[in-house]
């Protein structure tokens, strides 16, 4: 027979757990309160980052109401608790839809001045941090992308301006005339 020592199981694991606190090292001390946030999305092929501090709120259901007599890149009303709100396809708005909107399609809810929007986008990726200082021109060709931010990893990631896209007047220029030429919904000689 060995003549080997039977070692309690629990005392191998509490030797284990006191050794890995002694030699591990500390983790970064870094506050996300001091961090700026933003929601990593995909629309078409590319991936922009939408500030988190715009978004009020994203949406997985796409039950959304056609309307008739619409530019193609406006998908329709949508009830929010109550109240209509308009829903515009992103990739159709800022770059024409080539391809059909996917079962990852979510709703970003944006307030802007004439009310809450809901934009179509292709998919969420995920929430991505940055420092507040790594702010970079961007240097791809995406309308409403003036900067973009540099992730810990060296990545350049585009940041869609919403506030600029909620305030550009081709926004309410989603009617089409009986000739097909678009119109201006804001415009208060269009309406009635």
């Amino acid at each position: 027979m060995s003549s080997k020592a039977i070692v309690d199981p629990f005392d191998k694991l509490y030797s284990l757990a006191e050794h890995s606190r002694e030699v591990a090292r500390p983790l970064p001390q870094l506050s996300i309160a001091s961090l700026w946030g933003g929601i990593k999305v995909r629309i078409k092929d590319k991936t922009v980052i939408l500030p988190l501090t715009d978004i009020k709120e994203i949406l997985y259901s796409l039950e959304v109401t056609p309307v008739a007599g619409v530019v193609p890149w406006v998908l329709g009303v949508m009830n929010l608790r109550g109240e209509l709100c308009g829903v515009t396809d992103l990739q159709g708005y800022l770059f024409e839809r080539e391809d059909e909107i996917k079962s990852t399609a979510r709703v970003a809810l944006v307030e802007g001045p004439k009310g809450v929007y809901g934009f179509l986008i292709d998919e969420i990726i995920g929430l991505e941090y940055f420092q507040p200082e790594k702010v970079v021109s961007c240097q791809e060709d995406i309308p409403y992308a003036r900067d973009a931010r540099l992730s810990q990893d060296g990545r350049i990631w585009p940041v869609l301006n919403v506030k600029l896209l909620v305030e550009d007047e081709r926004l309410l220029s989603i009617g089409l005339d009986e000739k097909g030429e678009v119109i201006n919904l804001g415009d208060e000689k269009n309406v009635g």
